[in-house]
């Protein structure tokens, strides 16, 4: 059985809201039983994907502007929670002050705490100040606005990116 695929096993077989699939969980000894619904779902939190943004190029100084980057998702997404789901990176570390950014969909900020890349620091995941994600659930066709609210004040940082990491939601 190893190395063949899904469909090698369950072609001509009509799968129905009726039927149950049959398995172990991580290497146990239960046998569970679930429906195509939620094993889908299932499945569907575990395969996380992610997309990167450009919010500026690569070597100029960032600017405090909002809607640095604007764009609309074609389907319903699910962010992980805190720093896992968003993230931001830059070439150029700021010096003097953090580089904090905000992330709004359909005009409303989604985080409770914003986007913080700390002084002399490559990245949010290491910043002192975690990211906050009040709103998960990204709309399909809703406009998705990443602000520059605070850039180094000595250094302004350079090559802003940020990541959302999360599944399509079913």
């Amino acid at each position: 059985m190893a190395g063949k695929k899904f469909s090698e096993f369950t072609t001509g077989v009509a799968v129905t809201s009726n039927t149950r699939i049959a398995g172990y969980v991580n290497g146990g000894t239960t046998n569970n039983i679930w429906t195509p619904a939620e094993l889908a779902t299932g499945l569907q939190e575990h395969l996380t994907e992610s997309f990167i943004v450009a919010c500026s190029d690569e070597t100029t100084d960032l600017a405090v502007a909002d809607g640095v980057a604007t764009f609309q998702l074609p389907y319903d997404f699910t962010l992980l929670a805190g720093k896992e789901g968003i993230r931001a990176s830059v070439n150029t570390a700021p010096v003097g002050s953090a580089i904090t950014v905000d992330i709004e969909m359909g005009g409303s900020t989604i985080l409770s705490g914003l986007l913080t890349i700390d002084v002399n620091e490559k990245t949010s995941y290491t910043s002192s100040s975690i990211v906050a994600i009040s709103t998960t659930a990204l709309t399909q066709n809703t406009e998705i606005k990443v602000n520059i609210d605070q850039i180094g004040s000595g250094t302004a940082g350079k090559g802003l990116k940020v990541m959302f990491i999360g599944y399509k939601t079913i």
